[in-house]
């Protein structure tokens, strides 16, 4: 049958196997409002669409509050009122599971979401409207796509999937289990801010890793724009790992670079007490940008590590590198620069670099390319004789000392 609950009427769900053909919630002025019993968990089949509040004025406003344990599953379609600015409003705050068999639609401004604890399984093929912006947890068994800012600060899980659309943001607090979740479109960004997450091994454009804990990256291996990480992360790539874009390393977090290759072909930086390291030496590490250590950030290589620098290297941080690895330098009118002591292992130039501030090299110089004293810098050269095809040291005023 096709039920109506009148304004002014609350009708409760207080047995585990109520049903109906349609519902309609919102007749009149006033309000109407189906609630869940808060034991027993009560349960509500609805065949067709579920209609919450009523056209034809403001004030013939719908709702529907959930408990914990309490179940409703609509067949087709939610419809959020159907013209005007009448209320509807869908309150999960106190739990409960809402399923879903099409679409999810909001007609009336007045619509109200309020995800709370609640668990969502959407079976349809939709995108999310605007007010549908947050979830606690959220099942997608159907093919839903992301067009704005879609929060789901539980878990992600179902066999169907969710696309992001250009410029969509997609924040993950909990798992990613979901089957398919395609995050290719350019731009978009998928944000991991929750605790110890597992990052879902998909292709990315923009990738966040944010809150706390480690973020595993197994299986992860392509991001086409950039990488941010936030909070008190740490994480270390586990395959050959290729950013398209920029790396930025943020305040408090770890990066580590595993014993896979490791590229980056935007500019990186190392914010303040953020760490970009090496503790495991293996594949080729490449940073075709520039790279910047800033203030109170650091780059830490323990171990023999070969890497290649495209772009200029700027160090007003910490730059600790233990290993005898050589850091190749392949750019063409590139700098150093930076108000802290640049010091490296071996050393080879094969690109063209100006130095404006102190370098120092403590194992082989050499190189197909040049490398300039600029004016007031300095060059140390703490090993053997330089080898390098190009040492121009004739501006005014610069000093290169042989240690």
């Amino acid at each position: 049958d096709t039920v109506t609950i009148n304004s002014g009427v609350t009708l409760t769900i207080n047995t585990a196997n109520a049903s109906c053909s349609s519902l309609s919630i919102g007749s009149g002025s006033g309000t109407a409002t189906l609630r869940f019993a808060t034991s027993g968990n009560p349960k509500l089949t609805v065949a067709n669409n579920i209609t919450v509040g009523n056209s034809g004025a403001a004030n013939r406003v719908g709702a529907i509050t959930f408990t914990s344990g309490s179940t409703l599953i609509c067949g087709k379609d939610v419809i959020h009122g159907t013209t005007g600015n009448q209320a509807s409003v869908i309150d999960m705050t106190a739990g409960g599971t809402f399923i879903i068999g099409d679409d999810l639609t909001v007609s009336s401004t007045g619509a109200i979401w309020t995800p709370g604890l609640g668990t969502v399984e959407l079976k349809g093929t939709n995108s999310f409207p605007a007010i549908y912006s947050s979830f606690n947890n959220l099942t997608i068994n159907g093919s839903y796509t992301n067009v704005g800012t879609l929060t789901v600060g539980g878990a992600l899980t179902g066999t169907g999937r969710l696309t992001q659309r250009s410029n969509a943001a997609l924040n993950i607090g909990s798992t990613s289990t979901i089957t398919s979740l395609i995050a290719t479109a350019n731009p978009n960004t998928v944000n991991y801010t929750g605790a110890a997450q597992t990052v879902k091994p998909i292709v990315y454009n923009n990738l966040g890793l944010s809150g706390s804990g480690k973020k595993t990256l197994t299986g992860v291996s392509t991001i086409n724009g950039n990488l941010t990480t936030a909070g008190t992360v740490t994480a270390t790539n586990e395959a050959n790992f290729v950013i398209g874009g920029n790396l930025t390393v943020g305040y408090g977090t770890i990066m580590m670079m595993g014993g896979f290759n490791f590229t980056v072909n935007g500019n990186t930086a190392i914010d303040n007490t953020g760490i970009l390291g090496c503790q495991n030496a293996g594949g080729n590490k490449t940073f075709n940008g520039d790279v910047a250590i800033n203030s109170g950030g650091n780059w830490n290589v323990t171990v023999d590590e070969d890497f290649t620098f495209g772009g200029s290297y700027h160090k007003d941080g910490n730059h600790m590198s233990t290993g005898w690895g050589t850091y190749r330098f392949v750019g063409i009118g590139k700098t150093f620069t930076g108000n802290q002591n640049l010091s490296f292992p071996p050393v080879t130039i094969d690109g063209t670099y100006t130095n404006f501030g102190l370098f120092s090299v403590y194992g082989e110089f050499q190189g197909t390319g040049a490398f300039i004293q600029g004016a007031n810098s300095t060059l140390n050269l703490l090993s053997s004789y330089p080898t390098i095809a190009g040492l121009v040291a004739d501006i005014y005023p610069n000093t290169i000392n042989y240690n």
